[in-house]
């Protein structure tokens, strides 16, 4: 068996079964921040159900705590009547998002003051065709590629303080710069 890797030895009424190693997340790591976050870009959706603006932040809370479970909020939306391409499109958008604000929180908890843009060589649009918008976008993304920023500030980019993988789209993140290492 090309997987028997994943199987745990043993006979009797205990058979084998798979084990495959996973990571448990910690939802603690849910913050107050990341809360405030999602309720503020829930409630940019004006395509919403109308009405169903709490339900739809508590299903992102839901995802985001368990380890970014995009199924969980997509599945939310779809039976609030939301077309699938949108539900999708939120549900990466928002998962995307708290991610981000996640992993630069971790760095900074670390001690880690500084990280670069990371461009993932992907454009940062999700229409087809781009808006002449999204286009300024990716190609302020792509010129921010390996330049280093402060933790605490984001970068400047089109006038705006941000981070990797904060806008509509972006497949860009935060790489740590650890004093040593770079």
């Amino acid at each position: 068996m090309v997987f028997g890797f994943f199987l745990k030895k043993g006979n009797g009424p205990e058979a084998p079964r798979p084990s495959i190693p996973t990571v448990k997340f910690d939802a603690s790591h849910v913050t107050m921040t990341i809360r405030a976050d999602l309720w503020e870009r829930v409630q940019e959706f004006e395509d919403l159900p109308v009405g169903e603006v709490q339900s739809v932040f508590e299903a992102a809370v839901m995802a985001a705590q368990r380890g970014r479970d995009a199924a969980h909020l997509f599945n939310a939306l779809t039976n609030l009547g939301v077309s699938k391409s949108r539900a999708s499109y939120i549900s990466r958008y928002l998962l995307n998002r708290s991610t981000a604000l996640m992993n630069v929180q971790r760095m900074r908890d670390s001690g880690i003051t500084e990280g670069k843009w990371g461009y993932s060589g992907s454009p940062c649009w999700s229409a087809n065709p781009p808006s002449p918008e999204e286009r300024k976008i990716d190609a302020a993304h792509s010129a921010a590629n390996r330049q280093t920023f402060l933790l605490t500030k984001g970068m400047l980019i089109n006038g705006e303080w941000t981070f990797p993988g904060l806008a509509p789209a972006c497949k860009c993140v935060t790489i740590a710069v650890v004093p040593g290492f770079d």
